[in-house]
């Protein structure tokens, strides 16, 4: 449970029954389909913040919103497997804990945001770690990907950040991210696999415009220094590639 509790109540069945939903928010509640829900034929917008959803949401919810364009998922902790199918999404925002994310068919998927839920407040970096994904499969399976935002806990899966690394030296440059033009790291810690990672966009990204980089505001100046020095030995594919690293001092 991420401390904010969810409400004792189910979405009412009369909701699934509104063939000609377009835009649909929840907040505070229970959302589990009835047996004879046959989808949202029309629903372009899904926002759930703090609702908790039955373990098939991704298998048998989503699919069924076939023009689905936007989805976001606030404090939603109940993914632990996570198979995205969604033909038309074109941006998707995960705000909780999640373990393991696959995206088996969202071939239009452009922005992609996946922090953990408590990543701003007390920093637990176990979101990945224990189920490792594939790194690989993850970013080569969003050939669109123009919009990249992460968690440092997204990236405390080292094997698997390995073998990105190996499938470069394999594949060369046209592994992943031919589209991505910005790349987002949020709660940095100066590790080295976040170099990893930074290293490997910029020598595979043809189109990268910007690498925003937000630390920890307690990490002190020497792990500044010394993450800053190796970022500035780094080689870009694209020319107007650049990195902006937004730290407040405050010693």
């Amino acid at each position: 449970m991420n401390g904010y509790p969810y409400l004792d109540c189910d979405v009412s069945s009369s909701l699934f029954a509104a063939r000609e939903l377009v835009s649909l928010k929840l907040q505070g509640c229970t959302l589990k389909a009835p047996s004879w829900f046959v989808g949202f034929s029309k629903l372009t917008r899904l926002v759930l913040n703090n609702v908790y959803l039955p373990s098939d949401f991704f298998t048998h919810f989503l699919p069924k919103c076939p023009l689905l364009e936007q989805s976001r998922l606030l404090h939603c902790d109940q993914f632990v497997n996570t198979e995205i199918l969604a033909p038309s999404l074109k941006l998707l925002s995960i705000q909780s804990t999640l373990y393991r994310i696959c995206f088996k068919y969202a071939p239009l998927l452009s922005v992609v945001s996946i922090l953990d839920a408590d990543e701003f407040s007390d920093y637990r970096f176990t979101t990945f770690q224990q189920y490792d994904p594939d790194m690989v499969a993850l970013f080569t399976s969003l050939p669109e990907l123009r919009q990249l935002t992460i968690g440092t806990g997204f990236l405390l899966v080292t094997d698997s950040l390995d073998k990105l690394l190996k499938a470069k030296d394999q594949h060369g440059s046209g592994c992943c991210f031919q589209c991505l033009e910005e790349l987002k790291i949020w709660g940095s810690r100066g590790m080295q696999v976040e170099l990893d990672l930074i290293r490997f966009v910029l020598a595979t990204a043809p189109l990268l415009c910007k690498i925003h980089i937000e630390p920890r505001s307690e990490l002190n100046c020497d792990v500044v220094l010394k993450f800053l020095m190796q970022l500035s030995r780094y080689e870009r594919v694209s020319e107007r590639a650049e990195i902006i690293y937004l730290w407040k001092y405050e010693g």
